[in-house]
């Protein structure tokens, strides 16, 4: 089974490689970023990113990834542990907190529980992304249509409130269960309903 994907964001080459070359002594491979700039420049899948507690760089990545909802589990790492700042990076939604260097076994079971924590959180981020990009896919016209079948509407009722045809409706209705990956209308209007669309 593959490990978790591991990144390191240090303006530090030095520690950067000493965090690398630990990692890779457990069979983990990581991405050195020198800031958090560079590191959202890149694809974003489920991994832990060991971060440096510099600058606002610990505060400006759990910000990001509360805003974003990515699925990624964010650990700040200094030289040596300040209380006041482990506490905030906690508060910030951190998912650990450690000093650096450590015992690359002691590290790398900082990263396992990280993940064993993070999964579950991972697969309903995930499954809430997915229905989103399932619900971006439809027209502004066909979210109207959806919107008026989560209220319960007939094709007929759809129809008078759009001031368009039943038969547009149906095509409507076919083309966005199409979108949606849907089996039918219930079935749309609950994934709609999981990915939030307002229902005006």
């Amino acid at each position: 089974m593959s490990k978790t994907s591991v990144s390191v964001i240090d303006s530090s080459y030095a520690n950067r490689a000493g965090l690398i070359r630990a990692l890779a002594s457990v069979g983990r491979h990581a991405e050195p970023f020198e800031d958090v700039r560079e590191f959202l420049g890149g694809k974003f899948k489920r991994q832990i990113v060991l971060v440096h507690d510099e600058g606002t760089a610990v505060a400006d990545l759990l910000n990001w990834c509360k805003e974003t909802g990515k699925p990624i589990a964010v650990v700040p790492y200094a030289e040596r542990l300040r209380s006041r700042a482990v506490v905030e990076a906690m508060r910030l939604g951190a998912a650990d907190y450690f000093d650096w260097p450590m015992a690359a076994d002691e590290l790398d079971q900082i990263i396992d529980d990280c993940v064993e924590i993070f999964e579950p959180r991972w697969e309903h981020l995930e499954a809430e992304a997915q229905v989103r990009e399932l619900v971006n896919r439809l027209t502004p016209r066909e979210k109207e249509v959806l919107g008026c079948m989560a209220k319960g509407f007939s094709s007929r009722a759809i129809g008078e409130h759009l001031s368009i045809s039943p038969r547009t409706v149906e095509v409507h209705r076919a083309h966005l269960l199409s979108k949606m990956q849907a089996s039918n209308s219930p079935d749309a209007v609950r994934i709609a309903l999981k990915a939030g669309l307002e229902i005006r």
